[in-house]
């Protein structure tokens, strides 16, 4: 998995979105590789682990790429700490992942990340949205 770090602003540009898509590609292959040699209950106790079913996988897969790279700059753009997050709550770090994966809307984000556009647009159409609200109200009340 990997890190919520934020990417830099250059990163959502169409350059990185072909590399995000190679990349995806072969973590994909290795994936399938991985899972064609494993045992069927260790893969059970995996998906278990990580609260997914094997129906999720496909999507999990994120043939765009693009999730890898949305996800940590909505996470800054709501004003949240990826990595922090990801120490604290791996389970809802993972959870923002999945959700991320299968989103449908991944060009609408793009673009309107790139554009710079308000957090409160770009949560009007992020899957993530209750989930990243629930995390800003919870780090206000602790702060």
């Amino acid at each position: 998995m990997t890190a919520l770090t934020p990417p830099p602003r250059s990163m959502l540009s169409l350059w990185s979105g072909l590399r995000a898509r190679l990349a995806a590609w072969q973590r994909r292959r290795v994936l399938c590789q991985e899972l064609s040699v494993a045992e069927e209950g260790d893969v059970r106790a995996i998906l278990h682990d990580l609260n997914i079913t094997e129906s999720d996988l496909p999507t999990l897969a994120d043939a765009s790429g693009w999730s890898r790279v949305l996800l940590p700059a909505m996470l800054e753009r709501v004003g949240l700490d990826g990595p922090a997050l990801d120490r604290r709550l791996p389970a809802v770090a993972n959870d923002l992942r999945r959700v991320c994966a299968a989103c449908t809307v991944k060009g609408q984000c793009r673009r309107a990340l790139e554009a710079g556009d308000s957090t409160l647009h770009c949560m009007t159409f992020c899957p993530n949205a209750h989930t990243l609200d629930a995390l800003r109200r919870e780090e206000r009340m602790a702060a």
